[in-house]
């Protein structure tokens, strides 16, 4: 992990104040060559700030990536590849599955497998229905004799 431009800055003060860089390591609580980098960094560019990185620019906009989790927050039921190919259709060139959740999770949205529920058995259904059927003529005041309980263990 990158130290931060403070931590930087504090190991140049005690370098600048005549303290050991084996010390300030040490007071610091990183490796004596993270303090020669941040010296030598420090004598080449005359500041402590981390250089920009040379990496790959990323393959969507601001405006796509506000796509991306729009549309998922809009309906959470979308795989992953089905929102990879709405917004193919929105633009030409491809967009990888992994960059789509990449976006996401920068969005904080993590993936979620949606509730199961037990699928009825045929005779709970007829049960149910013959039920229903039978009760389909019951007034308020029949039903407002019978207590429902829910006794689901969950």
């Amino acid at each position: 992990m990158p130290l931060s431009p403070d931590e930087c800055a504090r190991i140049m003060t005690f370098l600048k104040l005549g303290i050991g860089m084996h010390h300030t390591a040490r007071m610091m609580g990183v490796t004596l060559r993270t303090v020669q980098k941040v010296k030598r960094s420090y004598e080449e560019t005359g500041n402590h700030l981390r250089r920009p990185g040379n990496g790959k620019p990323r393959c969507t906009s601001t405006q796509e990536d506000r796509y991306i989790v729009s549309t998922v927050l809009r309906n959470r039921h979308l795989s992953i590849v089905e929102v990879q190919q709405q917004l193919l259709q929105t633009r030409r060139d491809y967009i990888s599955d992994s960059t789509v959740r990449r976006r996401l999770a920068e969005a904080n949205l993590k993936p979620q497998r949606p509730a199961s529920s037990p699928q009825l058995e045929i005779e709970l259904r007829v049960a149910r229905l013959r039920y229903a059927r039978e009760h389909l003529q019951w007034d308020l005041e029949e039903w407002s004799r019978i207590l429902f309980t829910d006794e689901s263990p969950f």
